[in-house]
């Protein structure tokens, strides 16, 4: 089993993410930035969760189910998720229907960052905040983003919903008070 440095922060600290190398997105394997429902008996509207990449980077399915382990035991059907159907979109769906923004950093070639985003219906104002600066990061790192938005399951249980690609500027319409979706 790998351990996967996870590391919080609040927004004052997101503002400072380009000032050190550690905080580089590109070192990243998934971002969660908590929504304003309490997680694990604690208010963490805006803070954002870093799970680092480590040295023998594997799947973000293993990443994330090690730390479910310890973190958000008490949600249900984010748990079962994880123990049902082992598949990491079903994970993220779970953790974007608790509100949360889930970020997954999947590079697969140094001249082309890219991420997925999975964004929960409704955003809280400390959320839109961190995504602001996040956003900044985004773009100075020059990343391609994938956003999935409404999503839900179908009469069959299959995930479906809409999608925004493009560069960070795809993010504007989640960070500005008129939600554009």
């Amino acid at each position: 089993m790998f351990f996967a440095y996870y590391g919080i922060i609040d927004i004052g600290e997101v503002e400072k993410m380009s000032e050190l190398e550690n905080n580089l997105i590109e070192k990243v394997k998934i971002l969660i930035l908590y929504g304003d429902r309490p997680v694990d008996g604690e208010n963490k509207d805006g803070k954002v969760e870093r799970m680092f990449k480590d040295e023998d980077d594997t799947a973000h399915y293993f990443y994330i189910k090690e730390f479910l382990q310890s973190h958000m035991k008490d949600e249900e059907e984010l748990q079962n998720a994880l123990k049902e159907r082992s598949d990491v979109n079903s994970v993220f769906y779970e953790m974007q229907k608790l509100g949360h923004i889930v970020f997954a950093e999947n590079t697969s070639s140094p001249d082309y960052k890219t991420g997925i985003f999975y964004m929960p219906k409704e955003i809280s104002k400390k959320q839109k905040q961190a995504l602001k600066v996040l956003k900044g990061q985004l773009e100075k790192e020059d990343y391609n983003l994938l956003a999935f938005i409404n999503l839900h399951r179908d009469e069959d249980g299959i995930l479906i919903g809409n999608q925004k690609h493009g560069s960070a500027k795809i993010l504007d319409s989640f960070v500005n008070e008129e939600q554009e979706r």
